[in-house]
Formats: structure tokens, sequence, C-alpha cells
């Protein structure tokens, strides 16, 4: 996997966790002994040979907010998230988790519509169309971006590390004119 915790109570937040295999279990993020919160996060297209393809969760406490966990695969069950130890306890609150988690209303199930995910493009932006834009809280997000861009950008800090905004190309006009000398 990406990253293994143990015995620590850290706050990531704005991290594209995306294409990692984990021979054993915690594809993206393995948690054991942890006490603390993911937030802005993209955790995306991760494997494990066992549980826990997107998070996998031991004797921890956890908060995920503004975070995509989706398309995660495990060889053994909780493609998305693993909290099947008993000892864990794991609150997910404005964010798209494929399968959904919890009944939180703020949680989200769709498609975040990435630019170009997978092996070879590694691009984990979502669109325009996206259903995490402006959806998120503000409450406790970062600033800025993973690309160190302000947000929000629009009416509500956007789910996930990319904070959408539109693409501008420049087009050239030809008027005729000839510049003044």
């Amino acid at each position: 996997g990406w990253l293994y915790l143990n015995e620590c109570s850290p706050t990531l937040n704005n991290n594209i966790i995306a294409d990692n295999i984990a021979f054993d279990e915690g594809g993206g993020i393995f948690f054991k002994d942890f006490s603390g919160t993911i937030i802005n996060n993209t955790i995306a297209g991760n494997e494990a040979d066992d549980d826990g393809g997107g998070l996998k969760c031991v004797d921890s406490t956890l908060r995920v907010k503004n975070t995509i966990i989706w398309e995660n695969e495990a060889d053994g069950s909780y493609d998305q998230i693993d909290d099947s130890d008993g000892g864990s306890s794991i609150t997910v609150r404005y964010s798209d988790v494929e399968g959904g988690y919890g009944s939180y209303s703020s949680v989200i199930d769709e498609d975040p519509d990435f630019t170009a995910p997978g092996f070879g493009s590694w691009d984990y932006h979502i669109e325009g169309t996206s259903p995490c834009r402006d959806t998120g809280t503000s409450i406790s997000a970062p600033g800025e971006d993973y690309d160190g861009e302000s947000r929000p950008y629009g009416s509500a800090v956007d789910i996930g590390a990319d904070e959408w905004r539109p693409t501008f190309t420049g087009t050239t006009i030809n008027t005729g004119c000839q510049p003044y000398a």
C-alpha cells in the first residue's frame, strides 16, 4: 500500500493516493492504533490482496471528511473501507464513497468524474461535471488544494484533493489591423 500508519495521530490532507498495490491489507492506507483525520484526499484505484482496497483500520479512530474513496479493490473483502476488526470507529462525512458508507446524507455514492484516472495517465483531477464540486464543507478544510490553488473556488469546497477550476484555452483572432507604430 501507499502508507502504513501505526500508533500516531496526524491529519492528512490534499493527497492523491492512487494506483497502489498491497500484498496484504490496506491498498491505499493501513491504519493501526491510529487516531486522526483525513481531509480533502483522493483515494482511488488501489488494490489489496486481502482486505481493505482503499482503507484498512485496526484498533483505530478515523475521521474522514471531503474525501473521494473510489474504484479500490480487495481480493478478500471491503473494497473501499475495511473497519471489520471490531475495535475501530470510522466517521465519514462530506465524502464520495463508492458503495456508500454510513447513513449521513453528506456522503454521496456517485462517479467523481476524474479527468483521466488509472495507470499511465494518473490524472485524478475532477471535471466540471463532477458531483464532488461545491459539495464539501469548509470546516477544517485546507486553504489550498493538491496543486497549491486556493479553495474554495465556487460556492463551497470541493470533495477530494483537487479544487476544480475551469480550463481556459487561448484563441487567436485575426482582425486584419496593423500594430500602431
